[in-house]
């Protein structure tokens, strides 16, 4: 790691340790607009948020509201996808410049949560509470409270939909960057992070999976003072699982398909996953804090180290 970038570290956990709340977790991202983003999104308004549904489009201008109250001027990507017939998506996109002494040798960074989910069936709702309304609201509140000044990189930050049609929205957003010259330099993933149903080891709900991130070893470690997360950088010990979900399963696998480096954050399936039973009351609050927390910390770290 460069020194300036040690230096950033520091400061980094330096201001965080003296951010605590009573239970010594540090309090950059309130539970409150976690809770208040899954449970709009598991209402019956967004009616589990089907590829091409209504309750799709009201997920849609969900998120441009959320990001317009930040500020942020995000853009509606529409995209189509062969199903049984041709359907239309739309990923939610927020592009950031580097910081101007930076932008002649900037690369860009893609951080992604896909919001589309089950939809409705026959009448039964399946909220996708964890999946992936979980990181939906920790990639929506880590823009409320993210550090983005002096970027050395430019940012993009995607919502995605079409994740249930074979990931459409991921490929349709890396073409369009590619299209405008962007030089992708890493992708990051959020899918799936509320839950501590399936926890790497027993006895220990506090753990979150990060596939791809070996090199970054030292760095979670570091940022992961104070939070005492149980950090795993395979899919439950099984190499073959490891692959599957990591080159296989979300919306990182496209950009690895392009050979651009990609982290997967995940607590991993659970016996919840794509069925009713997936609800906001099945989420653990306290560790999901934990999770966003850490993930917004190495993006800081991230944002200041890559470029070129």
């Amino acid at each position: 790691m460069r020194f300036t970038a040690k230096i950033f570290c520091v400061l980094l956990l330096c201001a965080c340790s003296f951010r605590l709340d009573g239970q010594g977790i540090p309090s950059r991202l309130p539970v409150s607009e976690l809770q208040e983003s899954v449970d709009y999104l598991c209402d019956s308004i967004c009616g589990g948020r089907g590829f091409a549904s209504r309750g799709g489009f009201e997920t849609q201008f969900y998120l441009q509201r959320c990001l317009k109250e930040m500020n942020f001027s995000p853009v509606c990507q529409r995209f189509a996808a062969e199903l049984d017939s041709v359907r239309y998506g739309c990923n939610v996109v927020l592009e950031l410049n580097a910081a101007r002494q930076y932008r002649h040798n900037a690369g860009t960074i893609v951080v992604m949560a896909h919001y589309d989910g089950t939809g409705t069936h026959s009448g039964r709702l399946f909220p996708g509470a964890d999946s992936n309304s979980s990181g939906v609201a920790a990639l929506l509140t880590i823009l409320r409270h993210i550090n983005l000044y002096g970027s050395r990189n430019n940012l993009v930050f995607a919502f995605l939909d079409g994740h249930n049609a074979s990931m459409a929205g991921a490929r349709a957003l890396l073409e369009e960057l590619q299209g405008k010259g962007h030089k992708v330099k890493m992708a990051v993933s959020l899918d799936i992070l509320g839950s501590s149903l399936s926890p790497v080891e027993e006895g220990r709900p506090d753990y979150l999976i990060a596939l791809g991130a070996e090199k970054w070893k030292k760095e979670l470690q570091e940022l992961n003072s104070g939070l005492g997360l149980h950090l795993s950088y395979d899919y439950y010990g099984s190499s073959s699982f490891t692959e599957l979900f990591y080159r296989r399963i979300g919306d990182q696998s496209v950009f690895l398909e392009a050979g651009i480096p990609s982290v997967m954050f995940t607590s991993g399936i659970t016996m919840n996953t794509n069925k009713v039973s997936d609800t906001p009351e099945s989420l653990d609050w306290p560790v999901f804090r934990k999770r966003a927390e850490l993930v917004m910390r190495w993006l800081e770290v991230l944002l200041y180290k890559i470029n070129g």
